[in-house]
């Protein structure tokens, strides 16, 4: 499978921070951007908060790897930046009209960074298996 190019990456990851600042600091209520989340439900609005920051995480890493080796001082680098960036979403909504911070929200952030790094943690072991999987059995002499 060929390797996506950098930019590709960048823009992915650029876009999706952006969609993220939308979705938190929008207005809640029914002016004309907000009640756009009264179609979600707050519990389901809480459990996505969980695949949203954990998909941040990856695709942070992607774009800030050059060479998409997984060091353990960089995932913790980048799952710190994540953390900052959740709370300081969550510090923004308290002066949005119609929205609040959230202790819950921001643990809920943590959870999915948590997650998306163990994901990245884990992935060279996924491949490695999934790969030694498909290679011809080696016959000793």
């Amino acid at each position: 499978m060929k390797a996506l190019p950098k930019w590709s990456i960048w823009i992915t990851a650029w876009a999706y921070i952006l969609a993220l600042v939308a979705a938190t600091i929008l207005p809640s209520g029914t002016n004309t951007f907000g009640g756009w989340d009264l179609a979600v439900t707050p519990a389901l609005q809480n459990v996505l908060h969980v695949p949203a920051y954990a998909l941040l995480a990856i695709l942070v890493f992607l774009a800030l790897s050059t060479s998409h080796t997984l060091g353990g001082r960089e995932i913790l680098w980048i799952g710190l930046a994540c953390c900052a960036f959740g709370l300081l979403l969550e510090f923004l909504q308290a002066a949005i009209p119609g929205r609040m911070a959230s202790l819950t929200d921001a643990l809920l952030n943590l959870c999915g960074i948590v997650v998306g790094c163990l994901a990245l943690m884990c992935w060279p072991r996924i491949v490695r298996t999934r790969t030694c999987r498909h290679l011809p059995e080696s016959s000793e002499v």
